[in-house]
């Protein structure tokens, strides 16, 4: 960042923020990282549930504007950040597009592949800036280990694995997530959907996806995913393991000419273990770098409201965003079901 732009950012006003959609994630990350940020101002809850609205204000004593409906807003805002179920995410982002507001959309872009494909277009007609609240672009480790890939250090990747876990349910205010069509997946979305963001920015979409999970017409709980990435000696494999039923220690790691190389799920840590030391686990990072001030949402937000004052593309665009829904459909566009053979090793079968 140069002198003058530097100086151009400190010039602006604090960004006035609507935040549509006061459920858990809401409450629980957007909201504090908003008032937390010097650079943004939220100025107005939009929530059909008026009350818990409020109670929310209330709770983090703002004096904003508490609405049902976007079309109720009288105040003047820049932008809004819509953090509702998946499947309003469409609609509530046009009409804050068409009313000239710039929108920030809590991952994913949308539901469906083609409702992506219209908040863009509506995106161009407006003028206006559309970004996608994957917020773990924004871990220091994940940056460090992009640069580090784009400058050949740990010479080529021949392939990588994923996983995550967590037993129990998805805690919401809501019981949206029980609905497939509401969310437009399972677990695959839920919670996979961060890391394909980080593993497209990474490797580009894949050539090949071989997906299976639990789904059974439902929201998935459990998705596996093998895929290929280019070809012959540039070839890449991944495997990708996600579940709401177990258990299992997260992180990436990539197996490279140099060593493997693991990617907790973290802010801060990035390993490589060297073939020619095998005894060794080197814990990279820059010299004098620092952790950026704040959450990785205050950041998410903070960069969404420079992108749209100083008129440049956010960390993560809706072209971006786009990019994860199109794995997304070619991915279950081809599913399989999971072996169900737990019931068996488990001797209830009667």
């Amino acid at each position: 960042m140069n002198k003058d732009q530097h100086t151009s950012e400190m010039s602006f006003s604090p960004f006035k923020l609507a935040i549509i959609g006061t459920g858990k994630i809401s409450y629980g990350s957007h909201i504090p990282a908003a008032l937390a940020s010097p650079r943004v101002k939220v100025v107005a809850f939009v929530d059909p549930e008026i009350s818990r609205a409020q109670k929310i204000a209330n709770e983090f004593g703002l004096e904003v504007e508490i609405l049902s409906s976007i079309s109720d807003m009288k105040g003047e805002v820049d932008g809004a950040l819509i953090a509702t179920p998946n499947h309003l995410h469409a609609s509530l982002a046009i009409e804050c597009l068409r009313n000239g507001i710039h929108v920030l959309i809590e991952k994913p872009l949308a539901s469906t592949l083609q409702e992506g494909l219209d908040i863009i277009e509506a995106e161009k007609q407006s003028g206006k800036r559309v970004a996608v609240g994957y917020c773990t672009r924004f871990y220091p480790n994940f940056q460090l280990l992009k640069d580090l890939l784009e400058q050949g250090y740990f010479g080529k990747v021949k392939k990588f694995a994923y996983q995550f876990g967590t037993p129990g349910g998805w805690a919401t205010f809501s019981n949206y997530l029980m609905k497939r069509q509401n969310i437009g997946g399972g677990v695959l979305v839920v919670t996979g959907t961060h890391f394909l963001d980080r593993m497209i920015h990474l490797f580009g979409l894949p050539d090949n996806i071989q997906l299976k999970d639990d789904s059974l017409g439902g929201p998935e709980a459990n998705a596996r995913m093998l895929m290929k990435f280019g070809q012959g000696d540039e070839q890449i494999s991944g495997y990708v393991h996600f579940s709401k039923t177990t258990a299992l220690p997260s992180g990436l790691v990539l197996d490279t000419e140099k060593g493997h190389v693991l990617l907790p799920d973290n802010m801060k840590d990035l390993v490589l273990y060297p073939y020619e030391q095998p005894d060794l686990a080197i814990n990279l990072s820059k010299v004098n770098g620092k952790i950026s001030a704040g959450s990785q949402f205050q950041q998410q937000i903070e960069d969404f409201a420079l992108s749209c004052q100083l008129n440049h593309k956010p960390m993560v665009s809706a072209e971006e965003g786009l990019l994860s829904l199109q794995l997304l459909d070619k991915a279950y566009q081809h599913r399989e079901a999971l072996p169900d053979t737990w019931y068996e090793k488990n001797g209830r079968t009667q």
